[in-house]
């Protein structure tokens, strides 16, 4: 027996080995990265359906909430447009004898302040 071929043949077998392995676990890096990817698209998926149902239910809502406020609307509007006019027809005129104050209150001051002057060369003669 020829120990130079023996240790050949081991270093082929063990190269060959190696290389095997090697193919197997390139394979098996593969195959999982096949499943991550099937895996990633389910869950995308999955999220685009959720979104999809999300934003179907929050137009059905949207829509309900809207179908039932619009009438309230309406009718709260008829019953507060009656107060609005009669809060209206009582400010208004409030709002012009307010506006006439400040004249009537320059008019008072005015009409004192002859009274005392008067009062004042009454008073020295």
């Amino acid at each position: 027996m020829d120990i130079r071929k023996s240790l050949q043949d081991a270093a082929y077998v063990t190269v060959g080995f190696g290389v095997i392995t090697f193919q197997q676990a390139q394979v098996r890096r593969r195959e999982a990265t096949a499943k991550v990817d099937a895996q990633r698209r389910e869950a995308r998926k999955f999220v685009e359906a959720q979104a999809r149902d999300a934003r179907d239910r929050a137009t059905t809502v949207r829509s309900e909430v809207l179908h039932r406020v619009e009438p309230l609307v309406g009718q709260l509007q008829h019953r507060v447009e009656p107060f609005v006019v009669q809060l209206q027809d009582r400010v208004e005129p409030l709002v012009g004898q307010l506006q006439a104050v400040p004249d009537r209150l320059a008019q008072i001051a005015q009409e004192s302040a002859s009274r005392f002057q008067r009062g004042q060369r009454a008073a020295t003669n």
